[in-house]
């Protein structure tokens, strides 16, 4: 595999991920990063800041404040000061927005059971571990990279 596949592949995911979560979408009148961040703070209450969303969702701060900016506008979410640091804004879905989540939760596990059909419980572990290699692989400092290239 070359690596524009895996850029490629990446992107189609997430495409066809969009698509599935469209009719969710509709019946609510979201945008998928409104349903995005919902979701992720749902999901992730740890990691429910706006920063935390914009790293680990690869997603821009401005998208990600006009997304939560709609949310709390329309009741489904608030902002909540950290227990332990008031400068830090925890993004909570509030309970009108638990009918939002478990239907955008069944549309995401709808999408996994369509991309794991026909793949076995053994390839998934398998594939689950080459997933988590990748991911150490790309956290890896560039220095590291080429110091592990010279070996």
């Amino acid at each position: 595999m070359k690596a524009i596949d895996y850029v490629t592949l990446g992107r189609r995911l997430q495409m066809a991920h969009e698509t599935a979560c469209q009719p969710v979408c509709r019946k609510y009148d979201l945008n998928t990063t409104m349903l995005t961040v919902l979701l992720f703070c749902a999901l992730h209450p740890e990691q429910n800041t706006a920063r935390d969303l914009c790293e680990m969702r690869g997603m821009k701060s401005s998208i990600v404040s006009v997304a939560v900016e709609q949310l709390i506008r329309r009741g489904l979410m608030r902002r909540e000061a950290d227990v332990g640091d008031r400068r830090v804004h925890r993004l909570v879905p509030t309970p009108g927005a638990d009918e939002v989540i478990q239907a955008g939760l069944r549309a995401q596990q709808a999408f996994q059971t369509r991309l794991r059909a026909g793949i076995s419980q053994e390839e998934t572990a398998v594939f689950e571990r080459v997933m988590q290699k990748l991911q150490t692989n790309i956290d890896r400092e560039p220095e590291q990279e080429e110091n592990h290239a010279l070996v």
